[in-house]
């Protein structure tokens, strides 16, 4: 990876150069925050101070402000795994391409990702940018076509148990016709679909697969590896992110998602 996409703690302007590279590049890595020989309060609360600058961190639950704004991603354990509905945060493996929060009104700016410890195995990130998913869509008759329907039809994105007991389901566009925005999460978007059948034309459905599956063979996805301590800042609202495929039971990252 390019060193330019790695920006140092130390920086003065640190906050101005996150905001210029994430929005070019999609990704920075800011190295060097020296957070790893605190207690879990404490480095959270620095987390949270300096992620501050960047924007409104999200709240999930409304009560302790710490616990409810960062989340381990980790493996939780075998007897958890087995009685639970986990997500792709809760598991080792890979995860496939999506954007965080594709399944609440309004999707959040930034996601980031501070590096407790990384796996010894894989575990990397792979970042796509929803414009060249426009570009390559535009090369051709096809793909013009299932743009056009990406871009002008709602489709139904189904909560996961985890984010909302309550499991309902959340309308919007994939793609936008205005701007790089995307709204993607392929489980949940197929799920919504088979409860909304009659609502979902065929065209709708295969302008889906044909993204799906455009997506998962691009060619222009990034990958990238962080170090312990690192903080890793996602464009959320113009990208996919991802990880490839470890079996590290010890990998853990702490998460969370930033509006603007």
């Amino acid at each position: 990876m390019s060193r330019n996409f790695i920006l140092f703690a130390t920086s003065n302007d640190i906050v101005a150069e996150i905001r210029k590279t994430v929005s070019n590049v999609g990704y920075c890595i800011v190295r060097g925050l020296n957070l790893g020989n605190f207690g879990e309060t404490e480095r959270n609360q620095k987390l949270f101070d300096f992620l501050s600058q960047l924007g409104k961190l999200t709240n999930h639950k409304n009560d302790d402000e710490l616990k409810s704004t960062f989340w381990d991603i980790k493996y939780r354990g075998d007897d958890y795994a087995s009685n639970n509905d986990i997500t792709f945060s809760e598991d080792v493996g890979e995860c496939p391409l999506h954007s965080d929060s594709s399944f609440s009104e309004n999707p959040e700016q930034y996601l980031v990702m501070y590096v407790v410890k990384t796996a010894n195995d894989g575990g990397n990130s792979l970042f796509l940018k929803s414009s060249d998913i426009v570009k390559e869509l535009s090369k051709t008759d096809i793909g013009s076509q299932y743009l056009h329907i990406l871009t002008n039809n709602q489709y139904p994105f189904k909560t996961p148990k985890s984010f909302d007991d309550k499991q309902g389901v959340i309308w919007g566009n994939i793609l936008s016709a205005n701007t790089p925005m995307i709204r993607f999460r392929d489980d949940c978007l197929y799920k919504g679909i088979s409860e909304n059948q009659e609502k979902v034309t065929q065209e709708m459905l295969d302008a889906l697969d044909y993204l799906v599956n455009l997506i998962k063979n691009s060619n222009d996805i990034q990958e990238f590896s962080a170090q312990d301590d690192d903080l890793i800042i996602v464009d959320n609202a113009n990208g996919l992110h991802a990880r490839t495929d470890y079996t590290d039971k010890s990998r853990h990252y702490i998460r969370a998602r930033i509006s603007i």
